[in-house]
């Protein structure tokens, strides 16, 4: 996991749960596979804790698949 990903989890864990999910979008294009994954799996994170757990699983399961 790199610093960029860390920077969108610390938005997350200060519970600015939006500003993460579009952190972590707009690092989803610039990212290769493997921090695809991490990226899309913190996206469902974000999602979870912010009650939406449907999206949610979606993008876990994307980062199980990749």
């Amino acid at each position: 996991m790199n610093l960029t990903i860390i920077v969108g989890r610390l938005l997350c864990s200060l519970g600015e749960y939006e500003k993460s999910k579009r952190y972590f979008q707009q690092l989803f294009n610039d990212a290769n596979d493997e921090d695809r994954a991490w990226i899309e799996f913190n996206i469902g994170r974000v999602l979870a804790l912010n009650k939406e757990s449907n999206e949610a699983r979606i993008y876990y399961n994307h980062a199980y698949e990749r």
